[in-house]
């Protein structure tokens, strides 16, 4: 790995402990070990304000038209943070996809952002620093807002757009809380996945053109002066504008937690580079429900009556299974001018110039269409070509890339080499790296968790509460590896994870880093996440009984039986085979594990049979938690049941973390290999961590 630079070649400065770099298709951290990235989105609750959900359709037009709602308290309340924040550390994440609306941060009216909404992040993301996470901060939207069928801006911009989405239904639209029906709605009915259907809609098509292609498309629509292109794309970067500056303003934040920004999650083109108004968009793979064409979804938004296919979803994916008739009875999806007397918003303040006549569709305004016959005057109309002129261009992304350059917009810089696909092979079992990464500042091996706040994070029931198919996504993987990842490899069956990695003389950190790391003696270990939930021994993350009664349910549970009634009302469960009455409900436990070399599934079991009477819940876990918070979980030696073989090296596990140490060649390349595997349990012979098996 080529060696990471003391100063920044932008700058000349010295390269803060916390920066991360790119080079030679990986992120690496100070110490030049690759980073591999893994986290998750927080959360799927940011999309909506607090009140508010996609399937109630009480008060849900007011919010929007009153712009009278708070985020505040997304993703999660305050007090609630840490609970959160431990589990996924516990779970091996160490990066965090923030999502973030437009709408909560200019909900009440262009230019009017929500102070203490931003004041509230700022504290969740203190948070997510202090739980070692960096964070990517997603705009996040899904077929725009939640007034077109998903997320993201403000009610405001569909007006902006000449747009009336108390229609939007009425013309062909799907919006969950008024499915199927706005006169009787029965959300429970909508189907799934039907919404990304909504990116092929009028209102989506039509936002989406004027924000990427206004000028091009739709030069007649000017507002406040102004195209209504640069009108949103103004808006929309300075509302994440205002919120990176008051992220610098609150110190230790950027870079040192926030590592880069998102432009918009799952833009789309709208009707821009539509070969034939006729025919379905080429984008449009996903069909369910109705399903107009982009001439007849204009039709219906002027109220003219349509007859459009019906799709639904089959084992071998969309399939049309008729059609059916749409009658809007004249409702439109275009604005009534009486919203705007004198082109003036009595609402929102803008001033429309008057060549933009609301009521009537901007694309018939433009020529496209003709209302009255019903005709598509120009079906090529957004066809775009590469070859066109720069007139043509979209360039939303070339502002935002001007912003940061020009300080308006923090930035991070992604490295432009790609990895060869010959340089990490990952087979089908494996982790699939998402994002994340954590700094090289010091060897911090990651217990569980980072640090322990929160009184239920004491008895670690936390990792499995809730949690759904925690056996698939909680695997082990290399957060730091000295030299190169070469190839991963986790058999989910047998709970084993298998890693080679290239190591070259470059590799090798400089005598004073090692020094001030305090690791000249063993030198700079790869380090691999392994999940407790996993390699743990049976005893570690579920309750030991305390009663002989508690210790049949407990065994039932593991089972897959119930456990008699108390009553003696109901009919007792079978008993098990003359087998396993041979042993001790402990003893079958570790029966079970050695043949399913996991516990995953008695986890899960366990911890639901004891959800309901915490009182036959031992007091005690197999771990002891530190008397005082923040230090890090005190962890028995032998709390992961793991046998380790390297080809090189030595190794030492502590917490969740194993460290691996290997030389580092003085020429050439070296390729090292290990294997981590659950062990058959033994109780009566504990593990001697540190020992290891050279392959």
């Amino acid at each position: 790995m080529p060696t990471v630079p003391a100063n920044s070649p932008a700058t000349g400065e010295p390269v803060p402990p916390y920066y991360i770099h790119t080079t030679a298709g990986h992120f690496v951290d100070n110490t030049g070990r690759a980073l591999l990235l893994r986290g998750v989105n927080l959360s799927g609750d940011n999309k909506y304000p607090i009140g508010h959900n996609s399937y109630t359709l009480e008060g849900f037009w007011e919010s929007g038209e009153t712009g009278n709602v708070s985020f505040v308290g997304r993703p999660f309340p305050l007090d609630e943070a840490d609970v959160h924040l431990e589990r996924l550390r516990g779970w091996g994440m160490n990066f965090i996809r923030y999502v973030m609306c437009w709408e909560a941060l200019e909900h009440a009216g262009p230019k009017q952002y929500d102070e203490e909404f931003i004041d509230y992040t700022i504290a969740v993301i203190r948070k997510c620093k202090e739980f070692g996470f960096r964070v990517y901060m997603d705009p996040h939207q899904d077929v725009w807002s939640r007034w077109s069928g998903g997320s993201g801006a403000p009610f405001w911009t569909l007006h902006a757009c000449g747009l009336e989405p108390r229609n939007f239904t009425a013309t062909g639209g799907l919006i969950h809380n008024e499915y199927p029906d706005p006169a009787s709605p029965d959300p429970t009915k909508f189907p799934p996945m039907a919404w990304p259907t909504s990116y092929f809609r009028l209102p989506s098509m039509t936002v989406f053109t004027m924000f990427f292609g206004g000028r091009d498309f739709a030069p007649k629509c000017i507002i406040d002066g102004m195209n209504i292109q640069d009108y949103l794309q103004s808006h929309y970067i300075n509302a994440f504008t205002h919120l990176a500056d008051r992220l610098r303003e609150a110190g230790g934040l950027l870079d040192e937690c926030v590592i880069g920004w998102e432009s918009m999650n799952e833009p789309s083109e709208g009707f821009i580079t539509l070969e034939d108004l006729n025919n379905f968009h080429e984008e449009q793979q996903l069909k369910r429900e109705n399903c107009p064409t982009p001439a007849q979804a204009l039709r219906l938004g002027s109220g003219i009556a349509q007859t459009v296919d019906f799709w639904t979803f089959k084992t071998t994916g969309p399939t049309k299974t008729g059609t059916v008739s749409l009658d809007p009875k004249g409702a439109s999806v275009w604005l009534d001018p009486k919203h705007e007397p004198g082109c003036v918003s009595t609402k929102w303040g803008w001033k429309r110039d008057a060549e933009w006549k609301l009521g009537v569709c901007p694309w018939e305004q433009h020529g496209l269409w003709d209302k009255a016959s019903g005709e598509m005057k120009i079906l090529d109309y957004f066809k775009w070509s590469r070859n066109s002129d720069q007139k043509r261009k979209i360039n939303f992304f070339e502002r935002l890339a001007k912003a940061a350059a020009e300080g308006k917009l923090p930035s991070v810089s992604i490295g432009s080499e790609v990895i060869p696909a010959e340089d990490l092979q990952v087979d089908e079992t494996a982790p699939v790296p998402v994002d994340g990464t954590a700094d090289g500042e010091a060897v911090k091996p990651v217990p569980l968790p980072t640090m322990l706040k929160s009184e239920e994070a004491k008895n670690f029931e936390f990792l499995v509460d809730g949690a759904r198919a925690l056996a698939a996504f909680c695997r082990p993987y290399p957060t730091k590896t000295v030299g190169r990842p070469k190839y991963l490899s986790y058999n989910i069956q047998q709970a084993t994870f298998s890693m080679t990695v290239s190591v070259e003389p470059d590799d090798a950190p400089s005598e004073g880093l090692l020094g001030k790391l305090g690791l000249k003696e063993k030198g700079l270990p790869t380090e691999i996440y392994l999940p407790l939930t996993t390699f743990s021994s049976p005893p570690t993350l579920f309750p030991l009984p305390t009663t002989e009664e508690g210790e049949e349910q407990l065994l039932s549970s593991v089972l897959g039986e119930s456990s008699p009634s108390k009553s003696g009302n109901e009919t007792p469960a079978t008993p098990p085979p003359t087998k396993k009455d041979s042993l001790s409900p402990k003893q079958t436990l570790q029966e079970l594990t050695k043949r399913s070399h996991s516990i995953q599934e008695a986890i899960s079991r366990v911890h639901f049979a004891f959800a309901g009477d915490k009182s036959k819940v031992a007091a005690g876990y197999a771990l002891h938690v530190s008397s005082d918070p923040p230090l890090p979980l005190q962890i028995p030696k032998d709390v992961l049941d793991i046998d380790i073989e390297v080809s090189e090296g030595t190794w030492e596990v502590k917490g969740q973390t194993l460290l691996w140490y290997y030389p580092v060649p003085k020429e050439g390349t070296q390729t090292y290999t290990i294997k981590v595997k659950k062990r058959l349990p033994h109780p009566e012979d504990p593990s001697s961590g540190g020992s290891c098996v050279v392959m």
